[in-house]
């Protein structure tokens, strides 16, 4: 009989020590929500951790998006029932946020203490595997129409059988649609993404499903497409349009894009030689170079005498410049202001604007060139990232 009670006390000892523990990484998780990181809590974090249906490394990928974007701040946490198992600790707890309010939250924990489980509030994780199936047209030459709003090509595109204005955005990797046009739209939906622009990441994401997308044959039938309020630019630019056509659509052309005729000319590389016999003999061509990190072609650039790497992306109005380099470049910007950098997502940003006097790519020299810099070190990645921008 004496022996069952020490059995039984020195049980309820682990439990209590279990619970002490697990209190110190929920009260973890709360500062972490605060400090927008998980650096700290990642420790505490099992190997089979589990957040919105997602499990092991992609969970916690999941966690650390959402604690850098969330943009939360947390007033309070009160404990509510903890619940034992021969496995598992689990804490209820309600906690009460500066914006969301109060939710109720779960922490599951295995017998190392560690957590294996989170329900902080009602989330969906949507993902896209793989690329989109593209479905090319028959004919080898397609030409496209474009008029320009500002800086940025628009043309015409087919959405479920109704003519729409999108932009051509070479930078976006995939066709996205402008969820403000989009049945059920709120935007007051909170989302969050893997996804990078030039303010950092863009929130407000989602993945839809389109029945079907002609841009000019070029087609996406029944695929998931990216979703993402553009109102914004929108608004900057004065009218509407109902989303971008990416990378994906236009990767497998040889490109040409007619400013003076406003037309795109999209040509089947095996028939390009042809072409340029019969339609671009009076013109002189020159070849550069180029390399390709992610989607995007990286070229050479000069600037007074020293070499840069710069990306190519119709779908920026101006030159963009990673701000570390603006102490060595300084002296080669004329009319130096600031002004407000939007992207494809909300977030306007303040940076530092001038012309460059002097750009060469090729052998072709460019002077007074708009530029902007700002921190754009979120895209370099690649090898040449102290130097691309």
């Amino acid at each position: 009989m004496n022996l069952l009670w020490i059995l039984l006390f020195f049980s309820h000892t682990i439990i209590a020590q279990d619970i002490t523990e697990c209190t110190k990484v929920v009260d973890l998780t709360v500062t972490s929500i605060n400090k927008q990181s998980t650096d700290e809590l990642s420790k505490y974090l099992s190997d089979d951790f589990m957040i919105a249906g997602q499990k092991g490394v992609v969970a916690k990928i999941v966690l650390k998006q959402l604690f850098s974007q969330l943009g939360e701040t947390v007033k309070s946490h009160h404990q509510e029932a903890v619940i034992e198992s021969e496995n598992e600790l689990v804490l209820k707890y309600n906690i009460d946020y500066e914006n969301k309010g109060m939710k109720e939250a779960t922490f599951t924990f295995n017998r190392d203490n560690l957590l294996k489980g989170l329900e902080l509030f009602e989330m969906e994780v949507k993902t896209m595997k793989g690329e989109s199936e593209v479905q090319k047209p028959d004919n080898s030459i397609i030409e496209i129409p474009f008029n320009l709003a500002g800086k940025f090509i628009v043309v015409d595109v087919e959405l479920d059988g109704e003519k729409k204005p999108f932009i051509l955005d070479t930078g976006s990797p995939k066709v996205i649609l402008n969820s403000k046009h989009m049945p059920g739209f709120d935007s007051n939906q909170k989302s969050i993404s893997s996804t990078k622009g030039v303010n950092g990441n863009i929130s407000g994401m989602d993945i839809s499903k389109v029945n079907k997308l002609d841009f000019g044959g070029i087609q996406l039938v029944d695929q998931k497409v990216v979703t993402l309020d553009l109102s914004k630019l929108e608004e900057e630019l004065g009218m509407e349009f109902y989303g971008l056509i990416g990378y994906e659509l236009i990767k497998e052309f040889d490109i040409i894009i007619d400013y003076e005729k406003q037309v795109l000319i999209f040509i089947d590389p095996e028939v390009f030689d042809n072409y340029r016999i019969e339609n671009l003999s009076d013109n002189t061509l020159e070849k550069i170079p180029f390399s390709l990190e992610s989607h995007i072609p990286v070229v050479k650039v000069q600037i007074h005498g020293e070499s840069y790497f710069f990306g190519i992306d119709s779908g920026a109005e101006t030159n963009l410049i990673d701000n570390r380099l603006w102490t060595s470049l300084k002296q080669c910007v004329r009319d130096i202001g600031t002004d407000e950098l939007s992207g494809a997502g909300p977030i306007m940003r303040e940076v530092k604007t001038g012309k460059i006097k002097k750009t060469k790519i090729g052998n072709t020299e460019y002077k007074n060139l708009d530029t902007v810099f700002s921190d754009i070190s979120h895209f370099l990645s690649s090898p040449l990232a102290e130097n691309l921008s």
